[in-house]
């Protein structure tokens, strides 16, 4: 029998955010939105600075 092969289920979501009045952009492979939402948080960004995370899946 042979090993199930385990799929990588990651996908790449790009974060765009306000920092000094200017549009930022970083992009992040994560498992989730919710997970990708979560390191920019971890990053010391702010929710408030938050303009979008695409995909919206």
């Amino acid at each position: 029998m042979a090993a199930a092969e385990q799929l990588d289920t990651s996908v790449e979501y790009e974060i765009r955010y306000f920092e000094q009045g200017k549009m930022h952009c970083m992009r992040v492979i994560a498992e989730s939105k919710k997970v990708a939402y979560q390191y920019y948080l971890e990053c010391g960004k702010h929710n408030s600075d938050l303009y979008s995370i695409r995909p919206d899946k």
